[in-house]
């Protein structure tokens, strides 16, 4: 199947989803090229890895505003695959191929040194501590393998599988065991575990399923008595597996197509699943529960903050469309306040209502100006409210996805329970295509929410910059009236 094909399945398959809840909240968004993405332990910086036309780079990123930090250039000839990041984010290790053969790598982010160089060896992970990396050597038979770093001893060695080769290797976040997904015969694989101090094996059960487990997806869970990959069965199919490591059970089964992420964070309250479907999908921790389904990425590469805040997507909006990283805010993790009423106060409602907000679909609010108003002030303007849990208020913000015609300027006002006025918070030009705003409360958040009742309100204005008969005098064209939609809008709170 050609590369057209793929994506022409992947977008019968999003435009298939009907939970979709609503927009992912950004962060940030950075162009790039093609590479994967992580997201350090303490969460100070995201790790982007990517190819370039001189070599290669691992960049860090600055979690509150994407601005490089720090970087390691790659210049000889050889291109990474699957990094990953000590627990304590001061190593980086990766899978590197030159076109000819293929090696893990070490490297140290503060000065950017190579500690390490292992021929044939595939698929490393480094111990929390960085002190040692656990690789497979890709030589028949295939063995996995724990080194020392700093002198490249080996400390053990044992064999993962038989045919093909294996796909991927996690440490438990206290260091004291690793497993391996290999094949053992040309059909089935086995999951591995060994005691990482002396390579004993501990356990092993063969995982269920076809297809081949995606890359940097195994993953323990916090109290490592749990372990999860995600499995990629082409553009149709795709699980996020989770076993019991000790009795080789098979907990849950996240059905998600053409998924290449599962990733949990670090106390597993919530697990991220993302892939080539364009959806991120958010499941509990416990119960393995769907909580939500979002429209994010084509995503290659993906990660969740161990607080679980925050997520990093890298891919594609589209096929074609410049390939980005971009962090955005778990809208699981924040309050979601859903409009509950939508009072167009200026102009006249030509479609929808109240329920054309709560998701981001094709159903839209649409309002034009109607009579006389005056041209300094919004001739369109609705007022949303909703009603929030109470407690207590870090952050508020309003996020707004719509548009509206040429030459009109779009004004955001929170109501201030306590001034008991409006404050404007956000002035722009609208855009003829929806674009999505996040407005920001400000210093004060808290009284942007009623006390007692929780209720929060919202007022959207849009102002004719340039009205629709000056442009007809000037063109010499009739122009249509002025138009404004409004297709999602909700409250996100942090307790």
């Amino acid at each position: 199947m050609n590369r057209r094909g793929l994506y022409a399945i992947l977008l019968s398959l999003a435009a298939s989803v009907a939970n979709a809840q609503g927009m992912l909240e950004p962060v940030w968004s950075v162009d790039t090229a093609p590479g994967s993405v992580e997201i350090s332990s303490d969460g100070a910086f995201v790790l982007h890895s990517y190819r370039e036309e001189t070599g290669y780079r691992f960049v860090t990123r600055d979690m509150n505003t994407g601005e490089v930090t720090g970087q390691i250039v790659v210049e000889d000839g050889w291109h990474a695959l699957n990094p990953s990041l000590s627990a304590d984010g001061r190593f980086v290790v990766s899978y590197f191929d030159n076109g000819q053969t293929w090696a893990t790598r070490v490297y140290r982010l503060s000065d950017g040194a190579l500690l390490r160089h292992i021929p044939f060896a595939v698929r490393g992970r480094l111990s929390p501590d960085g002190e040692y990396v656990y690789y497979a050597e890709f030589e028949f038979p295939y063995r996995l393998r724990k080194m020392r770093v700093s002198d490249g001893s080996i400390i053990w060695s044992v064999v993962i599988g038989y045919s093909g080769w294996e796909w991927d290797t996690a440490v438990t976040p206290d260091g004291s065991r690793v497993a391996g997904v290999a094949f053992v015969d040309n059909q089935f694989e086995m999951m591995t575990e060994f005691d990482a101090e002396d390579g004993t094996q501990v356990n092993q059960f063969p995982i269920a399923g076809g297809g081949n487990a995606a890359w940097r997806s195994l993953q323990y869970t916090h109290e490592g008595t749990r372990i999860a990959f995600a499995r990629y069965d082409g553009p149709y199919g795709g699980t996020g597996l989770l076993y019991d490591v000790a009795q080789g059970d098979l907990l849950a089964s996240l059905s998600h197509p053409s998924v290449l992420s599962m990733q949990f964070d670090a106390q597993s309250r919530q697990v991220a699943t993302a892939g080539l479907d364009g959806w991120l999908r958010i499941w509990d921790g416990s119960s393995l529960s769907l909580l939500g389904v979002f429209n994010s990425l084509i995503a290659f590469s993906s990660d969740i903050s161990d607080d679980g805040r925050f997520i990093v997507l890298e891919g594609q909006e589209v096929e074609g469309s410049p390939w980005l990283v971009k962090l955005v805010r778990n809208p699981l993790s924040s309050i979601i306040g859903t409009p509950e009423s939508a009072v167009v106060k200026r102009g006249r409602t030509i479609s929808g209502d109240v329920g054309s907000l709560s998701d981001n679909d094709s159903q839209r609010l649409l309002v034009k100006p109607e009579g006389e108003f005056d041209p300094s002030q919004p001739a369109i303007q609705v007022v949303v409210e909703a009603t929030v849990p109470e407690g207590s208020v870090q952050s508020l913000r309003l996020l707004v996805d719509g548009g509206a015609s040429a030459d009109v300027e779009q004004t955001i006002e929170l109501y201030d329970f306590v001034a008991q006025t409006y404050l404007v918070v956000d002035v722009r030009p609208a855009t003829v295509p929806d674009l999505l705003v996040v407005a920001d409360a400000g210093g004060e958040p808290a009284n942007f929410v009623e006390a007692g009742t929780g209720k929060v309100r919202a007022r959207i204005g849009y102002r004719e910059t340039v009205l629709h008969e000056a442009k007809a005098f000037i063109t010499g064209n009739p122009v249509n009236g002025a138009w404004a939609r409004l297709d999602y809008l909700s409250w996100r709170i942090d307790r």
